[in-house]
């Protein structure tokens, strides 16, 4: 998805406008159907990536993800140069170095921690999947980010839900909003970028994909979904710092 540049300045915040009617202007890329595994796997390809919440909430988690090719960390270690997990769970970290053997993890809160493994390369993406919208303050948690990694890092890359994703619509008919009960958020295609762009990110690309497997056999909803891309369940944003 390319940004419309008549609706940079609303990003930016230079004007202000009550009923904006944004929309990305579709590029190739866009009209394919795919998953988000996917979309990580060719972003991350041969490059040097921190993936930040690596354990993916709890070895449980992981064990169920792992045989359906949907942990992220194991699918981006096998195309990436280098993939340095780090995580706040020290449980799930022991279980992924000493059970799945991936030894370039760590225990990090990388917005307090010393972390010289990292500081002392260098590196393509710092990898966001899934996170934005479980923080307290998204737009505090990018700066944060930006400010700590910049001198090593390249560009960043980050996932979140989409508040448009079809389902979410359906269930919202019935009066039920259907919820990760730790999210803080929904992301639009536009409040991802306005997030970003404050947080002194600047982006480069924008794309929308499946957060889960794509039943190939579900021919209608693949059609479909191919053929709107905006409510597709999930965004990717590719950018770098300023």
């Amino acid at each position: 998805m390319l940004i419309p540049s008549a609706d940079c300045p609303y990003l930016r915040g230079d004007e202000h406008e009550n009923s904006l009617s944004f929309q990305p202007v579709l590029e190739d890329a866009d009209r394919r159907y795919r998953t988000r595994i996917e979309v990580l796997r060719v972003l991350c390809a041969v490059r040097k990536v921190i993936h930040f919440g690596c354990v993916d909430h709890s070895i449980a988690t992981i064990r169920h993800k792992i045989g359906r090719r949907k942990w992220v960390h194991k699918e981006i270690s096998e195309v990436a140069a280098r993939c340095y997990g780090v995580d706040i769970n020290q449980e799930g970290i022991d279980f992924i170095k000493d059970i799945l053997g991936f030894d370039d993890v760590a225990v990090i809160d990388i917005l307090k921690d010393q972390c010289p493994a990292i500081m002392e390369d260098s590196w393509d993406y710092v990898l966001l999947p899934e996170i934005l919208e479980h923080t307290d303050n998204p737009v505090l948690f990018l700066e944060a980010i930006r400010e700590k990694l910049a001198p090593c890092v390249k560009g960043i890359i980050i996932t979140v839900p989409n508040c448009f994703y079809g389902k979410i619509g359906s269930w919202a008919k019935r009066g039920v909003e259907l919820i990760n009960t730790d999210h803080r958020y929904w992301f639009s295609p536009y409040t991802l970028l306005k997030v970003a762009i404050r947080a002194g990110i600047r982006p480069e690309r924008m794309l929308t994909c499946r957060n889960g497997m794509i039943n190939r056999f579900s021919l209608f909803k693949n059609f479909y979904y191919k053929r709107h891309p905006m409510l597709r369940n999930a965004i990717v944003l590719v950018g770098d710092f300023e």
